[in-house]
């Protein structure tokens, strides 16, 4: 049941204490266009308005266990998947995506935080297009990250093997270029 009758998105993301990004700038970004988020939270962090400092996983089976939980009473509407720290969290965030097939599904593939810090462990990178951009309707990278997933340096070759990797759209965001990105 939708207790607020508004289109349910379950998202997975990190947690950012100061507020700036991950399960917080997702709550308020659904909200302001009148969906209600119901989050899974895939990481803590310690980080504030510059950088992150340090970033733990939450256990694979407690990820999955917390989407489940929402799944199970809930009418989700999408999925947007945000940080996934590793390769465990990655296989446990594929698994219950594949038992929600036919909900659209947003993948935005954080590799680290604006100031830098690492947030993803070693293999997170490789698990996350294995596993979870073939899963994904729309794969949403900045063209940094596109090139981290890819190897290629154009952000036309990237997207190329973007879409080569499964998924069903890329939009990939310049925030990252100097000069305008077409």
């Amino acid at each position: 049941m939708n207790p607020t009758q508004k289109p349910i998105c379950l998202v997975f993301a990190g947690h950012d204490p100061s507020g700036g990004a991950g399960a917080q700038a997702d709550i308020e970004a659904l909200g302001a266009v009148g969906c209600h988020a119901a989050v899974v939270i895939t990481a803590l962090t310690a980080q504030d308005t510059r950088d992150v400092y340090a970033a733990r996983a939450v256990a694979a089976g407690m990820v999955a266990s917390q989407a489940r939980a929402v799944l199970g009473d809930m009418a989700v509407a999408a999925v947007k998947v945000g940080l996934v720290p590793n390769a465990a969290v990655a296989g446990a965030i594929g698994a219950v995506l594949r038992e929600c097939a036919g909900v659209p599904v947003v993948v935005d593939p954080i590799v680290r935080a604006g100031g830098g810090g690492a947030l993803q462990s070693a293999g997170a990178a490789q698990a996350l297009r294995r596993v979870l951009f073939p899963l994904a309707t729309v794969l949403t990278p900045n063209t940094e990250e596109a090139r981290v997933f890819t190897g290629a340096d154009a952000p036309d070759e990237c997207a190329a093997a973007l879409l080569a990797s499964g998924c069903g759209y890329v939009l990939m965001t310049g925030g990252h270029e100097e000069g305008a990105v077409v």
